[in-house]
């Protein structure tokens, strides 16, 4: 669906035109608005002496001739100037239709390997205006989950209550995160209003699951006319979403370059390099509760970490061991909740389903287990009390 706010942009442009009888602006505009709308306004052609075939014909002799219809850019413009403000007539009446009491929210969707991409991001949304209460992004602190709170019960909570403008931020990172295509997938079911930024070396036809492939999106390899108009559209959708202050073009062409520049300074091997920061920071500072707790649930089969709650209380399982015991407190069970967010947060395991309750361990989760096993002299099967209270 076409952007409100775009469609009246480029009408009031139609109209500045038309008004000057302009024929070589009226061109270039006809031009531009069939290439933007060509996905989203069926028939955009249609009618256009710009776009008429050339009849072709033979004179008696044999000679072959083309006939074509001569252009009339004005007349074009103005055909599109109402086939614009029936599109926009169209959404605010969809707009209408479906506007509610839910504030505003942008979430942004996305691997943690990708953060660095991300944190550029919320820079441009912060300086289009969006503010901290406006924004979802577990990357960074002061938009992402706040302390204590269940990671599954809480972003359950915002698809709930928020009207959640959601942000795809789509890398081969994204798809092989369960944690991003279970996002993915509650956005879907809730029919949630998305946009799609695609990294770097991704491509459109990379794009699969509940995504649609053929929605217009950002990708911010593209060359710098269209990645510039993409973000130009951005900013227009969000400042009328979230009724912000316009921000002057000038601020705006400033703002919108340093964030072009900021993502091409971003190279796959600075991207690795904090990757394995990363890992060297969790096997140096992960908890004793976190490390032990990894080290068991990478001794069985099947490799991972459930965390339940029932009317009995909570059960935190690793291997064989449930690190909470049938009468804990309810410090105790936060203990061990705490643990299982830490081995999450450090990448070392991942949720299985979008309600949490089962993750599996990494890669790197593997590789840390080992080392802190063999660091510790570990045998997974004595208790794990022995090494807790040590």
């Amino acid at each position: 669906m076409a952007s409100v706010v775009t469609l009246k942009r480029y009408i009031k442009q139609c109209d500045d035109i038309i008004e000057k009888n302009d024929i070589e602006q009226a061109e270039k505009l006809e031009n531009e608005i069939v290439s933007v709308f060509q996905k989203e306004i069926e028939g955009i052609r249609s009618g256009l002496s710009n776009y008429s075939p050339c009849m072709i014909g033979s004179t008696p002799d044999g000679r072959t001739f083309s006939a074509g219809t001569d252009v009339d850019y004005i007349a074009d413009l103005k055909l599109l100037r109402s086939k614009l403000q029936m599109e926009l007539e169209k959404n605010e009446s969809y707009e209408e239709r479906n506007s509610d009491d839910k504030k505003n929210k942008v979430f942004i969707s996305h691997a943690t390997k990708d953060s660095e991409y991300v944190k550029t991001f919320v820079n441009l949304l912060e300086d289009i205006g969006l503010s901290e209460d406006e924004i979802v992004c577990s990357s960074i602190s002061g938009y992402g989950i706040p302390l204590g709170e269940d990671i599954y019960d809480w972003l359950s909570s915002q698809f709930q209550e928020f009207n959640l403008h959601v942000i795809f931020m789509l890398s081969n990172n994204y798809y092989q995160s369960v944690a991003c295509l279970n996002e993915m997938g509650a956005a879907w079911v809730l029919k949630q209003k998305y946009d799609t930024v695609l990294l770097p070396n991704f491509d459109f036809v990379q794009i699969k699951g509940a995504i649609n492939p053929n929605k217009i999106g950002i990708k911010l390899d593209s060359n710098a006319d269209e990645l510039n108009h993409r973000l130009n559209e951005l900013k227009d959708n969000l400042i009328e979403e979230f009724s912000l202050r316009a921000v002057s073009a000038t601020k705006w062409e400033r703002h919108r370059n340093e964030f072009v520049e900021n993502i091409d300074k971003i190279t796959p091997e600075e991207a690795a390099e904090d990757e394995q920061e990363i890992v060297g920071q969790s096997q140096n500072s992960i908890s004793k509760d976190a490390g032990i707790l990894l080290v068991y649930a990478a001794s069985s089969s099947d490799g991972q970490v459930t965390r339940l709650k029932s009317i009995s209380g909570l059960a935190v399982c690793g291997g064989n061991w449930n690190f909470v015991g049938e009468e804990a407190t309810a410090r105790e069970e936060s203990r061990w909740e705490d643990a299982v967010i830490e081995l999450e947060n450090y990448g070392l395991i991942t949720a299985l389903s979008y309600k949490r309750q089962i993750f599996r361990i990494t890669t790197t989760g593997y590789e840390v287990a080992d080392e802190i096993k063999e660091k510790f002299n570990i045998d997974t099967e004595k208790n794990p009390d022995e090494y807790l209270n040590n």
